[in-house]
């Protein structure tokens, strides 16, 4: 039986066409931005929070259409990955290698059979 205690939360990757709409999101809907990644001075993605909710939000590639993905993305965070990614394998799930992210977190991915992409990621341990 897996430890079902190693999956901490699940998060809602959103792509959206412009990421400063994350205001949105924070005066609207009363989220608060806990972190985020600004490549060359321009919010490009958000963690954003609200209670026991987060949620993210990802700004599409600006040199191409933007195009409202189908589907949805999830994002599980894990304590131990390498036992999840164990898991899924031994059941016949199909995931990617396990790679590291710039932003300092250890993923992979599976495709569930109507595309869409679920990660499992956790923090890197330093």
């Amino acid at each position: 039986m897996a430890d079902e205690s190693n999956h901490l939360r699940v998060v809602p990757l959103i792509w959206v066409a412009d990421a400063e709409s994350s205001t949105f999101y924070c005066e609207k809907l009363g989220f608060r931005m806990v972190n985020a990644l600004r490549p060359d001075d321009v919010l490009a993605w958000c963690s954003l929070t609200k209670g026991n909710s987060q949620s993210m939000l990802q700004q599409h590639n600006k040199e191409r259409k933007f195009q409202k993905p189908h589907g949805i993305q999830l994002y599980i965070i894990c304590q131990d990955l390498d036992q999840v990614c164990a898991e899924i394998q031994g059941r016949g799930g199909a995931s990617t290698d396990i790679s590291y992210t710039f932003f300092n977190l250890r993923q992979f991915f599976v495709t569930d059979p109507d595309d869409n992409g679920i990660c499992f990621e956790s923090p890197v341990e330093t």
